[in-house]
């Protein structure tokens, strides 16, 4: 048998075959179990969610386009705020590709946990950051009112929050 990826938690070579077969016997808790249960449906799901990331992406900056930003400084906190989102959405297609690439027979990337666990944070981090595309417009414009009503700007946004600035 061919070594396809290995499971750091098992120590165990898992092959395409393993992955091929159901794993309706392991215990969804357990993250010794290093095979996974349908790996084209995964793959599937993979592949949906990347679109629906970059859709929710281009979908966001569309809606911020007709944001009205009445000063420098929103307009500083905009660039902020889309920054590090596009920061996190790099993040999110990588371990979305990277889980990708992993269910390819025969592939050097590999699985850090059980491949199940690692896909399914893999999504919800996906789903989390297209959730926030999706309510961009929002939260700029929460954040543009909280500078407004002078209210500290960087707690405007939950992935933003940081030590108050010396104001």
């Amino acid at each position: 048998m061919r070594k396809w990826f290995s499971s750091s938690s098992s120590r165990q070579a898992v092959t395409h075959n393993d992955v091929c077969r159901t794993n309706s016997s392991a215990d969804s808790d357990d993250d010794t179990s290093s095979s996974l249960r349908s790996p084209g449906r995964r793959r599937d799901e993979l592949s949906s969610a990347l679109t629906l990331l970059q859709e929710a992406q281009a979908k966001g900056t569309r809606k911020l386009n007709r944001v009205e930003i009445p000063t420098t400084m929103a307009q500083y906190r905009r660039n902020q705020i889309i920054h590090n989102l596009q920061q996190r959405t790099e993040t999110a297609e990588s371990n979305l590709t990277l889980c990708r690439n992993a269910l390819v027979p025969d592939s050097f990337v590999g699985f850090e946990v059980s491949p199940d666990r690692q896909i399914g944070s893999a999504l919800q981090g996906a789903t989390t950051v297209a959730n926030e595309w999706r309510n961009i417009h929002h939260t700029v414009k929460q954040a543009i009112r909280d500078q407004a009503n002078g209210e500290e700007v960087l707690q405007a946004h939950p992935s933003m929050r940081q030590a108050p600035s010396g104001r």
